[in-house]
């Protein structure tokens, strides 16, 4: 068999571009004009924090705080550029003064959490892929780490780790299709989501999905590959319907009368 990491392959964040339409995916994936990916500060501020959990040496390697600087003169402007060249060339990763502390504090609130300590035993994810047997589509995915028990751990920070909280990010973010797929792909049951919150006094929540959110998940992420599959083998990527649509208008606006 071919190796899956020589195959086209889409991700769970590619699965929710398809979900608004092939098209969408088609234009952020595939589109050779597509402008370069820049991770965004969220995404950079996470992956520092999890690094700094799960491979604390590694992030004392890579992750370099930047001195307090004034940019806005002509000296603070030239030791900021002698910084990013020195950081580029060691191929380490230069966080603002306020984020490196930030970071820090959330990894010993982590590290010293009873709960958490129980967790924190094991390795880093990989990246993985799989085939969806449905589809034969690959899914390529990352777990951020896993435990010997097979208890899949991910962790992210958040401004409120309450459980009402992660229910709507779980809504907004579908990150029950994230959970599903990674269990299946591993042959695990258990997800456990960590969300820390980025103030003092920086509270933690730990918060698993019940059977039917992980099946809804796994229903999400199979009719994704299917049309990913799909629109491989016919190298149609399609956005709203080609079809004229009736419409009507809402109720409130006839009830208005």
């Amino acid at each position: 068999m071919e190796n899956l990491f020589n195959l086209p392959a889409i991700s769970k964040t590619g699965m929710d571009k398809i979900s608004i339409s092939p098209l969408d995916y088609w234009y952020a994936f595939e589109n050779p004009n597509r402008a370069p990916y820049v991770k965004s500060d969220d995404v950079i501020f996470n992956e520092a924090l999890r690094c700094a959990v799960f491979s604390p040496n590694e992030f004392s390697a890579i992750y370099v705080r930047q001195p307090i600087i004034n940019k806005k003169t002509n000296l603070g402007k030239s030791e900021y550029n002698s910084l990013m060249e020195l950081t580029q060339k060691n191929n380490q990763i230069l966080l603002n003064y306020d984020a490196f502390e930030n970071i820090k504090k959330m990894q010993n609130a982590l590290l010293s959490h009873p709960t958490f300590k129980k967790l924190n035993i094991g390795k880093v994810g990989e990246p993985s892929r799989f085939i969806d047997k449905e589809s034969g589509a690959v899914v390529k995915f990352k777990p951020h780490f896993i435990n010997p028990s097979g208890i899949i751990l991910d962790l992210s920070s958040t401004k409120d780790a309450s459980s009402n909280t992660f229910i709507k990010d779980c809504a907004q973010m579908n990150l029950h299709k994230r959970a599903a797929l990674q269990l299946d792909a591993l042959d695990l049951s258990v997800f456990v989501f960590i969300r820390v919150e980025t103030s003092e006094p920086y509270k933690i929540g730990f918060h698993y999905l019940d059977d039917r959110a992980i099946s809804f998940g796994r229903t999400q992420y199979r009719e994704n590959c299917k049309v990913y599959a799909e629109c491989l083998k016919t190298g149609k990527w399609n956005g709203l319907s080609e079809k004229i649509q009736p419409v009507s208008l809402p109720e409130w606006v006839y009830n208005k009368i």
